[in-house]
């Protein structure tokens, strides 16, 4: 077992790109680092990520290794391209708490707050779709293996299931008696943030 050190606050979210041998966090302390895994180092500490001035609360990486995604507690999502920032998604009207690739790279998905999801087209970086029909904060978002449906998490209690052809919702699961995290995640009631369990 590893421990990586050198965040000292809590970890909001943290991912692997394909290759396996580093480590992409982001901490309540506003900074992004990324790690190498066998020596449990942090290699670099991305300067249009580290130290913003509001929150970073989820991250993802394209499957490719070249596309570093950060949804943030200031309606933004920020998005580095081998290493260079792109202008900020914007259009989500609070935290964005969660953020996913398709698995064919082509899409991005990010969900909010402000009870919607929004899906990106990773080649222009524009908006392509809007789902509305969660009732609470989207906490958690997720592809399946072919692309073609999209499982939003709500602190309404639902899973929702999306179409990405039709942009409809075509089931709402329900059983979940407490608000739906991310794995790993927890609500702080404080801000209502979902935040990392270390």
């Amino acid at each position: 077992m590893k421990t990586l050190n050198g965040d000292n606050d809590e970890v909001n979210s943290f991912a692997f790109p394909a290759e396996g041998r580093t480590l992409f966090s982001v901490s309540r302390g506003r900074i992004s680092r990324q790690w190498d895994v066998a020596s449990g180092k942090c290699i670099s500490m991305p300067p249009h990520l580290a130290k913003r001035a509001t929150e970073s609360l989820s991250v993802t990486i394209s499957h490719d290794g070249r596309t570093v995604v950060v949804g943030t507690a200031d309606k933004e999502v920020l998005v580095l391209v081998s290493g260079r920032p792109r202008p900020s998604l914007r259009g989500h009207e609070d935290f964005v708490f969660s953020v996913t690739f398709s698995p064919d790279g082509t899409l991005l998905a990010s969900g909010s707050r402000d009870n919607t999801i929004r899906l990106w087209g990773t080649r222009t970086w524009e908006c392509a779709a809007h789902f509305l029909d969660h009732n609470g904060s989207v906490l958690a978002v997720a592809f399946s293996p072919d692309g073609r449906t999209l499982a939003s998490g709500s602190d309404d209690d639902t899973i929702k299931l999306w179409s990405i052809g039709s942009g409809e919702c075509f089931e709402t699961l329900r059983g979940h008696a407490k608000e739906y995290c991310c794995p790993g995640r927890v609500a702080d009631e404080e801000d209502g943030v979902s935040r990392g369990v270390t």
